[in-house]
């Protein structure tokens, strides 16, 4: 049986307080080419950078975060222009992922059927990260989530 998004969140938070003391404040970002082979790069860029920083790769909080920032990717690549900068840092305990582009259009969620095959992102992003929010920007926008 699998567990459910609340239960998997819970975990997720439990985990990043256990770690929260290892966390120095670092940063890492990268631009990448509007094209669908970024989102599988982002991931294989989170995965290598938190275990540079010590989460393990097998860890909750790893899948986590690459779910999300696949979602905030992917939302850049389709609906966005211009080459998307995927940022991730650790400061004072709590880990954020940013994905910037050049459109200023607000990202929406939106009620999904069970049978669409997309419109769930934000979604997930909202159930499972502690926070998450839009910074617009003189050139576009920065979507972002928190664990921590």
């Amino acid at each position: 049986m699998q567990p459910s998004l609340e239960a998997v969140a819970r975990r997720l938070r439990a985990l990043v307080r256990r770690t929260r003391s290892t966390f120095q404040d670092r940063q890492a970002s990268w631009e990448l080419p509007q094209d669908p082979a970024s989102i599988p790069a982002g991931r294989h860029l989170i995965s290598n950078k938190l275990t540079e920083w010590g989460i393990h790769r097998r860890s909750d909080i790893m899948d986590v975060m690459q779910l999300l920032a696949s979602e905030l990717l992917t939302n850049a690549v389709e609906h966005a222009q211009g080459d998307p900068v995927l940022t991730l840092s650790a400061r004072g305990g709590t880990l954020r992922c940013e994905v910037w582009d050049e459109d200023p259009r607000l990202p929406c969620t939106r009620q999904s059927g069970p049978s669409d095959e997309g419109g769930r992102g934000l979604f997930m992003v909202h159930l499972l990260s502690r926070r998450w929010g839009v910074d617009l920007t003189h050139a576009g926008k920065a979507v972002w989530f928190e664990a921590g």
